[in-house]
């Protein structure tokens, strides 16, 4: 592919604004993956701090498969934007930034895009330990000693039949342990009567009711009821 390439001489904030403006707008057209551009233009961004205080600087921007950036200062910066996409031809210049455009790419040439990212960045680290986490943790489920074999097991329910399924913070306590609050699950189940079983959310009201009275509020709780089709 020919190679081409646009010099955009900066002198001030508005010239800035505009060549972030198109250069948002160009990586776009190029495909760029949005979280690329978005720390492309963060670094710009603050590159062009020189420019917008009123100092001249030089942007280069050179097109072939990818785009290339260039920009002189203090100390000069290059980057390279793998493009899925052809960057456009011709490559645009900051005057072809329309005037009604200009206020909008004014508001968007400060720095905040920076710290967003930051919190992007702390906030995929946290999710890359916890699924760390989970991994060494039995592939991901809590609680089951290692090494486990886990069995099958079948059964039939009669047409009608109301099955509970709950997570164990409804049925364990500290104090007692989860044997006695599964027993105390299975009398309050026998309690129900008949009008309360026909509705599902009212049943489970009246399930947890009772179960929660002395929740020590120290774990996930979690109720499903379910019927079989009659």
């Amino acid at each position: 592919m020919t190679q081409i390439s646009e010099t955009w001489t900066l002198t001030g904030p508005v010239d800035a604004a505009r060549a972030r403006a198109l250069l948002a707008r160009l990586t776009a057209d190029a495909g760029v993956p949005a979280r690329d551009r978005a720390r492309f233009l963060a670094v710009l961004t603050a590159l062009l701090r020189p420019c917008r205080e009123g100092r001249r600087q030089r942007l280069t921007v050179t097109a072939d498969e990818d785009l290339h950036i260039a920009l002189d200062g203090s100390g000069p910066w290059r980057h390279t934007l793998a493009c899925p996409a052809p960057p456009p031809r011709p490559l645009p210049r900051p005057d072809d930034l329309a005037e009604a455009d200009l206020a909008e790419a004014l508001l968007g040439a400060g720095e905040d895009t920076a710290v967003v990212l930051a919190g992007l960045d702390e906030a995929e680290e946290l999710v890359r330990f916890h699924r760390e986490e989970l991994h060494q943790t039995n592939q991901g489920v809590l609680g089951v000693p290692v090494p486990y074999e886990y069995e099958e097991h079948r059964e039939e329910l009669p047409d009608g039949a109301t099955l509970a399924l709950y997570t164990d913070g409804l049925v364990e306590r500290r104090s007692a342990g989860i044997d006695a609050g599964i027993e105390r699950l299975a009398r309050a189940l026998d309690a129900l009567g008949v009008a309360q079983l026909e509705r599902l959310d009212a049943a489970a009201d009246a399930l947890l009711e009772p179960m929660l009275r002395d929740s020590e509020h120290d774990d996930d709780i979690c109720l499903l009821l379910c019927r079989t089709a009659v």
